[in-house]
């Protein structure tokens, strides 16, 4: 039997899998980034990303993902935009009374959104569609924030992106020995090995914000830390925040991040800006991800 100080060792001078990074892709002398949490889509052989660009709206796309980009102006709401096989899909939330209500709409020409349904209790900001392998929308989404004010992450299914079942808590921070933190949000890929979700983990006292990966066979139900549920994105010196969405394209997961060099707090950022950064892991070096059982 190993004793301590060989397991130590041996965690010490493991190389463990890491994404790469492929640079900046959106800046700019005002915020520039991805509506949350839309990741990056391929398709035609253009890569396409559905943005905020200087207080506009934009679908963006680019020969090869990372510069050269041109912009279509477009006019759906800030939440997480994706193109489905007929049209644009659209979901999003509003603040009424002060409390946020989910929203979906549909777009034929990825310019004019309509509202199709809304769900009538409210829940919380941030929501994340998935379309799986069985052809249903499965939604990721941040619960109503409770009396303690933890934020916590729920799911809920639709065969037809209009009538959606219950929102039902799947993620609590302490339930992942996340203690002291908060999830914001998560970005979810199905794979043929299950399903991996990017975790978006706020730091209340730090007032900062990294990602985790985690993982679960059905994607619902008993998710596990990869990673020893240390950050798969090393923050930069200067970066206070980090925000991903992932996607699967070509058997590589690209990772489009929103960063900051501001802390979640602050209401003075000096000129600071968001922009994004894109980065990459083949999908098989992604299955190496070390599990915390």
């Amino acid at each position: 039997m190993k004793d301590l100080s060989e397991i130590i060792s041996e965690y010490n001078n493991t190389v463990y899998p890491s994404f790469t990074y492929q640079g900046i892709i959106l800046n700019g002398s005002f915020d520039t980034f991805p509506v949350p949490y839309s990741p990056m889509e391929f398709r035609n052989g253009k890569y396409y990303l559905y943005i905020l660009r200087n207080n506009r709206f934009y679908i963006a796309s680019s020969t090869n993902g990372l510069n050269g980009w041109t912009f279509s102006e477009s006019h759906f709401n800030y939440g997480n935009v994706f193109k489905d096989v007929t049209n644009y899909k659209n979901a999003y939330h509003k603040w009424i009374g002060g409390k946020a209500y989910y929203y979906f709409a549909v777009s034929n020409d990825g310019n004019i959104f309509s509202d199709i349904s809304t769900i009538r209790n409210p829940h919380g900001e941030d929501i994340t569609i998935v379309k799986l392998s069985n052809g249903k929308y499965r939604a990721y989404a941040r619960m109503n924030i409770p009396a303690d004010g933890i934020r916590t992450i729920g799911v809920m299914e639709s065969a037809n992106f209009l009538s959606w079942s219950s929102l039902t808590e799947i993620l609590n921070p302490a339930d992942m020995n996340d203690y002291g933190k908060e999830y914001y949000s998560m970005s979810v890929i199905e794979t043929s090995n299950g399903f991996y979700g990017f975790l978006n983990v706020f730091d209340p006292i730090k007032q900062t914000v990294h990602v985790q990966l985690i993982f679960s066979q059905d994607g619902i139900n008993d998710w596990i830390k990869l990673h020893y549920g240390k950050s798969i994105i090393g923050i930069m010196k200067d970066r206070k925040q980090l925000y991903a969405a992932a996607s699967l394209i070509n058997n590589e997961v690209y990772l489009v991040t929103i960063s900051a060099k501001f802390k979640h707090d602050e209401t003075d950022r000096n000129g600071r800006y968001y922009y994004s950064e894109l980065w990459k892991i083949p999908i098989n070096e992604l299955y190496k991800f070390p599990k915390i059982l």
